[in-house]
């Protein structure tokens, strides 16, 4: 048995769709502001807690801690939803895993500018990527970051819309329904073919 097909069920189409509409909202919000108050104040409580935590194993990993614990409260939260056999929560957490990647894509794109508001001592990336001889990259790894966090939400968009119409979390109905998914949104449509698999 595939891990997908362990989920259970699929959702009821009417919690389907008010998590469809929480999602475009959210979406909608963090796109359009570069600190969203309600969930980046819920990051930042985590990205200092990964410093503290993991400042004993030496200062590479005192600077990285902050990342480290901004990402794995998300993850923890999507493993334990996915043990529970909850999707729709553990898409949720997935998604505020993308987001804290968006957030920490701004964080490095600032190392070299460093006009972001800091609370503490220094600029954790400006000081990682100096020392890893990447300063002048910033833009870039912010840019690739960034491209992953709307693509991780994409991708979960698309799962769980083939999840939804296949009406069953089988591996084989959900690849069969995710050829068929297209998003026609925004300027240029997207979807999955067959020769994609």
């Amino acid at each position: 048995m595939r891990w997908i097909e362990r989920l259970g069920p699929a959702p009821s189409r009417h919690a389907f769709i008010g998590f469809t509409v929480g999602v475009i909202l959210a979406a909608a919000i963090v796109k359009s502001f570069t600190f969203v108050p309600i969930i980046d104040n819920v990051n930042f409580v985590f990205h200092e807690a990964g410093h503290q935590i993991l400042g004993f194993f030496g200062t590479t990993i005192l600077l990285l801690g902050g990342g480290i614990g901004q990402m794995i409260f998300p993850v923890a939260t999507t493993v334990h939803f996915l043990r529970r056999r909850q999707l729709l929560s553990a898409a949720c957490c997935t998604l505020w895993g993308f987001e804290s990647l968006r957030n920490t894509a701004i964080y490095v794109g600032d190392a070299r500018a460093q006009v972001l508001p800091i609370i503490g001592t220094g600029h954790d990336w400006h000081q990682l990527l100096r020392r890893w001889g990447l300063l002048e990259s910033d833009t870039h790894i912010a840019g690739f970051l960034t491209f992953t966090s709307w693509s991780g939400w994409i991708a979960m968009r698309a799962l769980l819309e083939s999840i939804e119409a296949a009406k069953s979390t089988k591996a084989q109905d959900i690849v069969t329904s995710l050829e068929k998914w297209k998003n026609t949104e925004g300027e240029f449509p997207f979807y999955f073919r067959e020769w994609d698999h």
